[in-house]
Formats: structure tokens, C-alpha cells, sequence
């Protein structure tokens, strides 16, 4: 830590190492940034978070069998005073949406240039909010409820199921795959369908790429 310079920890949570590795060198030599950890996947990272005071996580949308959006509320578990930064290709306006209201701080495209990340990072450690210029943010009509407000309403089953279906699975492969019987992987399916206001299986497919829920 250098004089009269407050320090930042940040962790860089992507499942491609030569991005993390990368991003960490860049970061690195900035004077404001002490030390970037490396994690590859969410319990990864919520273990480094139990041991080590972060700043600020730099996290990816989509990972292998679970999705950084829906991870927002367990890193803020484990450390609430850390600051949540999504660094994603995929930028469509659901998915910008869905990651703030799961409480992220930033949101950047993953072409952001190295002086626009340093200064979001500057920013949100600040405790502002910073969205990549370029990005849109969509406000919901009023009395309308958001798409992750509806994914929160699933249960944890239902959320099994909504994943499989997303990944072109029939309710009987889903009963096999969850030990259930037929008629209620069915009753499943209605479920999801309904709650996400959703009516068949192009918008499901959707619903689960806007909030970074990866193929099985």
C-alpha cells in the first residue's frame, strides 16, 4: 500500500483464465489497487471473500453451472460491505436491469477500456453506482415487476427446472434428471412458465440468457 493512496482489493470472478489473468495484470500496477484475487467460479470466490477483506469483485454474467447475476445476493452474504462490478459480453438491456435490481454497483461491457474500468472502479469503491457509457438501463413501468423480481419468486425447484428447460430438456427428461415423477416436472413447468410471464419455450430461452443461467 503506498502512501497517502487508500488502497483497493479487488477479485476478478471469470471462468477464462487468460481474461482473469489479464485483467489482474492490467489492474495490478495502478497505484489505487493493492491486490487483484483470481477466481474461476462462485464457491471459489465466496471462499476467498470468507478470508480476505475485498473491495470490490469484477464478475462475470454467465458461468459454468450457475449465473453471476443470481450469485449478486450470496457474495453480499458473506462480505455486504463488498462492491459488485458485472464485466460481460452480454449487454442487452434485460440483463442490465436484472443485475441491478440483484444489487450490483456497476455494469461495463467486456470492451471497456482500461481507463474507463480503473475509473469505475475508483467510482463504485466510492460508493457510486457506474454504468459503462453505451449501456441502457430500462425502467420498469410502474406495477411492473422486473425479470429477476420474477425469478426470485421461483423456488429453489422450480429454478432447477427452469434451468433444465432452458437447456431444451422435456419434462421427462426432467423427472429422470430430478427423481420426480413425470406429472410434476410437468406441474414444474407450469409453475415457471406462469411466474416469469412467459408462454413458451424461445422466451424461456431468453428469460434464462438475460439472467446468465448456463446450459446444463
Amino acid at each position: 500500500m503506498k502512501d497517502n493512496v487508500q488502497s483497493i482489493t479487488a477479485m476478478v470472478i471469470d471462468d477464462h483464465t487468460l481474461f482473469r489473468e489479464g485483467l489482474r495484470a492490467m489492474l495490478c500496477p495502478r497505484e489505487s489497487i493493492e491486490t487483484v484475487h483470481e477466481a474461476s467460479s462462485i464457491e471459489e470466490a465466496l471462499s476467498i471473500l470468507r478470508e480476505n477483506r475485498i473491495d470490490i469483485v469484477l464478475l462475470d454474467v454467465t458461468l459454468p453451472r450457475e449465473s453471476g447475476i443470481a450469485a449478486i445476493p450470496e457474495i453480499r452474504s458473506v462480505s455486504s460491505r463488498t462492491k459488485v462490478v458485472i464485466i460481460t459480453m452480454h449487454t442487452g438491456a434485460q440483463t442490465v436491469r436484472s443485475a441491478l435490481d440483484a444489487g450490483a454497483d456497476g455494469f461495463l461491457g467486456k470492451d471497456v477500456s482500461l481507463s474507463e474500468l480503473v475509473h469505475a472502479v475508483s467510482v463504485v469503491s466510492s460508493g457510486e453506482r457506474y454504468i459503462m457509457d453505451g449501456i441502457e438501463v430500462p425502467r420498469p413501468e410502474r406495477g411492473e415487476q422486473s425479470l429477476w423480481s420474477r425469478y426470485q419468486s421461483l423456488s429453489p425447484r422450480e429454478r432447477e427446472v427452469f434451468a433444465l428447460l432452458a437447456d431444451g430438456k422435456r419434462p421427462r427428461e426432467i423427472a429422470v434428471r430430478l427423481g420426480m415423477a413425470k406429472k410434476t416436472a410437468e406441474s414444474h413447468r407450469y409453475n415457471v412458465l406462469n411466474k416469469l410471464e412467459i408462454e413458451n419455450a424461445g422466451e424461456l430461452a431468453q428469460a434464462a440468457f438475460d439472467l446468465g443461467i448456463p446450459r446444463l
